[in-house]
């Protein structure tokens, strides 16, 4: 096991992370349980020592930086804005960040901080698909919102819909979830958008550090289709 300086934040951590939050049953369950805990989320989550937020923000910043003043970004799932904090103020990103999550107690967290420009509370499924204008960012990042209890593997389109032609969908997914049946899910999802030509991975990388020898999380760049 990595110690806590290394990125890991112990199995132990992590694992009461995951209890305290997710309801693998439910996703309306799991909103509520990050509505009742919001105020204790940032410190649990310091906890867990995860670097998932800044990578993706990282891998965010690689795809704007050559115009950071008028780039346009969405963040799904974006909680309490870890990874549009990281873009700010790590990366000194100044264009636009939009942010949509379930928990309006998440959001009202992530207002406070006074980084993003319009945030949308909203429970997206695949019968209602996210409200936001299409084809109009140039990156929509997704950072452990695509797990169970969380987002439906169904709804991955809607990110891709989200950005302009040519324009990245970034996700970060935990390892835990990539080998299993929801990870399946994903992975299928995917394969049917690039067949049918509406987007094509740019590159998948582990991020993170390691936990009893598992990488923490892998990332996900696809880029959407030209035309």
């Amino acid at each position: 096991m990595s110690n806590n300086n290394e990125g890991g934040g112990g199995r132990d951590n992590i694992l009461n992370f995951r209890g305290k939050y997710f309801d693998e049953s439910s996703t309306l369950q799991t909103v509520a349980n990050y509505s009742r805990l919001s105020g204790e989320y940032d410190e649990d989550l310091r906890k867990v020592n995860s670097t998932a937020a800044y990578n993706a923000a990282s891998a965010t910043w690689e795809l704007v930086k050559h115009d950071p003043h008028h780039t346009r970004v969405l963040d799904v799932a974006c909680g309490t804005g870890g990874v549009g904090t990281h873009l700010k103020e790590s990366f000194n990103f100044q264009g636009v960040i939009d942010g949509v999550d379930g928990s309006g107690m998440m959001l009202d967290i992530a207002r406070s901080r006074k980084i993003y420009r319009d945030l949308i509370e909203e429970i997206i499924t695949p019968e209602r698909s996210l409200f936001v204008r299409e084809a109009y960012y140039d990156v929509t990042v997704c950072c452990g919102g695509f797990c169970v209890g969380h987002l439906d593997p169904g709804t991955f389109v809607d990110l891709v819909r989200s950005v302009r032609p040519g324009g990245y969908v970034v996700m970060v997914m935990g390892c835990k979830e990539e080998g299993s049946e929801y990870g399946g899910m994903m992975m299928r999802e995917m394969a049917k958008l690039e067949a049918r030509g509406k987007c094509s991975l740019t590159y998948k990388r582990k991020c993170g550090g390691e936990i009893d020898g598992i990488t923490e999380a892998v990332l996900y760049c696809l880029r959407k289709a030209s035309a």
